[in-house]
């Protein structure tokens, strides 16, 4: 594998020839300042640019710096050199240096890259140093004892610099905080699998990674309605999650009171409706990703799934399969006539579940009653789903079609959880966490 060294060029030019000599690359990339008095005259002037001294003294004169390690034709002025016209100035420094190393992981992208940023100024070296972290450059420092404070002598060592504090620093502190903000679990997930992969990590520190990283895997895997497999990945944490694992078991419960394929070991029996709650939530976090059309799905979900638990838990009637004689007298022969010759069965949509409800439910506070109050609403509502590209049209949803979708929606599903659930008690749902104190690494 071929390696590619990247060098900030100022002052002696003793610590850069031992770096190439001690890491031995098939290609260096010297970043310099520019202008008359930059180092670049190190890398590109003719006769011997290059000053060994001693204090103020100049001991020795030596050739630029490819023609003294003998690069011949592995250097190209064109490519392998970063001129920086203000040294000073970091943020161009990291922008220029990080285009370089994504310009040389596109053209070779099997080749090992390496910096070390011994020379140039301090803002040279702490953008070299910086890129170097962000794109995993292996990061280099040549040393030795240092007898004065204005520079490295004679006697260096390139030693491998320890980035590992910073990177986990960066990646749980700054990197994480912001994936979660999105809710983006699989991120967080990739990244902590990185950090576990990439780095020889001190014990403790492994532990709390793998912590972190079976927590929002688990977060993942709710997100994604896989409900028993985040149980089994939050369960061993619910010392710092109880709220929202004692939530997660109640939702289990409510979907394994409707859903008769899932069968979970852990379940807790609480008002039945949790997971339209979850389907809520579930819709708040799209949102936050600005993904409209799926927090209409869900919340669409939401509105089916409230008639289909209230239906089955007041008067035993499965929406997918309707019990006729379940049905007041009054009923059965408009909804007799729904049964489909194929398969034998009465089945209910949205709003045939809600019509079943305004005629089985006659009083006000009640959901059949809410129904008949916001019936046209709701109606009018659903035309925005029934239009979008997951449903049946091919309209975009964005924020303001969304919010008025979901003042209705949600507006509904609210006050009707509120009668229904009157003089419950529970665990109120709680979003997905944003941030969680899990320690420090």
């Amino acid at each position: 594998m071929s390696k590619v060294l990247f060098l900030t060029v100022g002052g002696s030019p003793a610590p850069l020839i031992s770096a190439v000599n001690n890491l031995r690359p098939q290609r260096v990339v010297f970043i310099c300042s520019d202008g008359p008095r930059g180092s670049i005259s190190q890398v590109l002037q003719d006769g011997t640019p290059c000053e060994i001294r001693e204090g103020t003294t100049v001991k020795d004169r030596l050739p630029n710096l490819p023609t003294h390690l003998q690069l011949g034709d592995r250097f190209h002025p064109e490519t392998d050199v970063v001129a920086l016209p203000d040294p000073d100035d970091l943020s161009d420094a990291y922008q220029q240096i990080c285009a370089k190393i994504l310009e040389v992981r596109q053209t070779t992208p099997e080749a090992e890259l390496a910096a070390d940023y011994t020379g140039g100024t301090k803002t040279m070296s702490l953008a070299l140093g910086t890129a170097a972290i962000d794109h995993q450059v292996s990061l280099y420092l040549t040393s030795a004892n240092r007898i004065n404070l204005i520079r490295v002598d004679r006697g260096e060592a390139t030693e491998r610099a320890s980035t590992l504090k910073p990177i986990l620093q960066r990646t749980l502190h700054q990197v994480i905080p912001g994936l979660l903000e999105q809710y983006d679990y699989p991120a967080i997930a990739s990244q902590l699998q990185d950090l576990l992969q990439t780095y020889e990590l001190p014990k403790e520190d492994k532990v709390h990674i793998r912590m972190q990283r079976q927590i929002w895997q688990g977060f993942d895997a709710w997100d994604r309605f896989d409900h028993e497999a985040a149980w089994h990945l939050l369960a061993p944490h619910i010392r710092i999650l109880q709220p929202h694992a004692l939530f997660l078991k109640r939702v289990i419960g409510s979907r394994a009171l409707i859903d008769p394929e899932f069968t979970p070991e852990e379940k807790t029996r609480g008002t039945g409706y949790e997971l339209v709650q979850d389907l809520l939530l579930n819709a708040e976090r799209r949102v936050k990703q600005q993904r409209y059309d799926d927090a209409v799905g869900r919340l669409y979900r939401a509105l089916e799934l409230f008639a289909q638990i209230h239906l089955l838990k007041e008067y035993g009637l499965r929406t997918g399969d309707v019990d006729i004689e379940l049905l007041p007298s009054p009923l059965r022969e408009g909804y007799e006539s729904q049964r489909q010759s194929r398969t034998g069965k009465i089945q209910l949509a949205l709003l045939q579940s809600y019509e079943v409800l305004g005629q089985m439910e006659a009083a006000d506070a009640s959901l059949g009653g809410l129904y008949r109050q916001q019936k046209e609403a709701l109606i009018d509502a659903l035309r925005v789903r029934n239009f979008s590209l997951f449903a049946h049209g091919f309209q975009p949803v964005g924020q303001n079609t969304y919010e008025a979708f979901s003042q209705v929606v949600v507006g509904f599903i609210q006050a009707g959880l509120q009668q229904v659930c009157a003089g419950s008690k529970g665990h109120l749902p709680l979003q997905f966490p944003q941030c969680l104190d899990l320690g420090s690494a």
